[in-house]
């Protein structure tokens, strides 16, 4: 009797773990070559069909002409309110079944915990796929989010520099920025050109990016992130900005700010200053290359630039805070056209699309550095001399709308007009933002309560 009990528990055994095997999809699933001359549609998610195929999707035809393109778009999401847009992402996957999945690290960290991705590892070393001369933070940063397989595989990168005005480091007998500077050896060195001037001459150190408001709490963020510092406690109920790091942190943002070395305006394309030849350094992103590049059309003489790497932490001087992985393509695992999804992702994230692409800068930068355009002796190195990636942090039960950024940006401006001191200034800035944080949490509860009690 005993042996028939365990000989039928040893069955039931076997026999869950073969329906757990095919329902996962790290099974044994063989991914077949594909005709050229398939006749098919693939669903495949993106953002804007246009640039879809711009990018990827004329090229791919070229080489699969009978295979139609259905582009899902994620546009909408934009318009979706912050808190509400995962959900609204998740929807579109089940109401549509792409076969290619469009996504984002984070979003990749919670499908393959859904089982709800293809694993890759087995079809690229099956296809020879070229992984070492992708960016090894790129690889990293995709096992990361795979829990060390690789789930997706991207083309493009973006990521942040120091952009300086050659000519004015040359007319003020300055020594140019280098890379791995610290942010304290930067807003030094923004801070030895000269402040005088009107206001429609005058040049300026340093600018924070044109497209960040608040540009002086960015900076004190930006700075606290290179140092891997937060600003919350673990169970983000608490503002922990009272600290020795974060003060020295605005204390030496208050100084560059009230030296009148940091330009504060958000003037772009032809008004911006830094293409005026009148800022001498500015942190903007990968796609400013782009910017800088069509006013040069515009200008008698081309702006004389070049880039450097953006502060580094000296205890961690290969880390950057500010690299993003873009075009970002996974295969759905309830796709039935699983091998023709393979061959688009392999072929996106493969070197023809990447010497085509090195053509177009468009703001994103090649995840194959052999790839990189320096056109006219610009020098882009500087966006793939980090090798390490430091995350933000996340909070996933922050209430959505809790913000510090006006409490810091006002409240630094009073010590800069000595209306505070910086610790007044600091105290302001916890109390305001754990008063609107404790706000929040209990505006969460609330809704959460009248949410079960429907």
């Amino acid at each position: 009797m005993t042996r028939k009990v365990s000989a039928f528990i040893t069955a039931i055994i076997l026999a869950l773990t073969a329906i757990l095997s095919s329902c996962s999809n790290d099974s044994n699933e063989e991914l077949t070559k594909v005709d050229p001359q398939i006749v098919a549609t693939l669903k495949v998610m993106h953002y804007d069909e246009k640039h879809f195929f711009e990018q990827y999707g004329n090229f791919f035809t070229s080489k699969f002409p009978n295979v139609h393109l259905e582009v899902i778009s994620t546009q909408f999401l934009f318009s979706v309110p912050r808190d509400k847009r995962e959900a609204a992402y998740n929807n579109l996957i089940q109401e549509k079944q792409p076969d290619v999945i469009m996504l984002e690290e984070r979003q990749m960290e919670a499908l393959v915990q859904e089982d709800a991705l293809y694993r890759l590892d087995s079809v690229i070393k099956r296809d020879n796929f070229d992984m070492d001369n992708i960016l090894p933070i790129v690889t990293e940063k995709l096992k990361n989010a795979g829990g060390g397989s690789l789930y997706g595989l991207a083309a493009r990168f973006s990521s942040s520099a120091i952009y300086y005005n050659i000519d004015l480091f040359n007319q003020y007998n300055i020594d140019p920025p280098r890379d791995r500077m610290t942010w304290g050896e930067l807003l030094e060195l923004a801070q030895r050109f000269p402040t005088s001037g009107s206001e429609t001459e005058r040049v300026y150190g340093f600018a924070n990016s044109n497209t960040v408001s608040n540009s002086m709490a960015n900076m004190v963020f930006s700075i606290g992130a290179t140092e891997g510092l937060s600003y919350l406690s673990k169970d983000a109920k608490k503002v922990t900005m009272d600290t020795e790091q974060w003060k020295g942190i605005m204390e030496k943002v208050v100084k560059a700010y009230k030296s009148g070395a940091v330009n504060t305006s958000n003037e772009q394309g032809p008004s911006d200053l830094f293409m005026k030849d009148r800022i001498a350094m500015r942190f903007e992103g990968s796609f400013y290359y782009s910017q800088i590049t069509a006013q040069d059309n515009k200008r008698e003489k081309p702006l004389n630039w070049g880039v450097v790497t953006v502060p580094v932490d000296p205890a961690n001087p290969n880390v950057t805070h500010s690299f993003q992985i873009n075009d970002l393509f996974s295969i759905n695992a309830q796709s039935p056209n699983k091998s023709l999804a393979w061959e688009f992702i392999k072929f996106a994230a493969g070197e023809q699309v990447a010497q085509a692409l090195s053509k177009t800068l468009n703001g994103s930068l090649s995840t194959r550095p052999a790839y990189v355009t320096n056109k006219n002796g610009e020098k882009l190195d500087a966006f793939y001399e980090l090798t390490e990636s430091r995350e933000y942090k996340r909070y996933d039960t922050l209430p959505p709308g809790f913000v510090l950024d006006v409490f810091i940006q006002r409240a630094l401006s009073s010590v800069i007009a000595d209306e505070y001191t910086l610790d007044e200034a600091i105290k302001t800035i916890h109390d305001q933002g754990n008063e609107l944080l404790n706000k929040l949490y209990e505006q969460q509860k609330l809704e959460k309560e009248e949410e079960a009690a429907k």
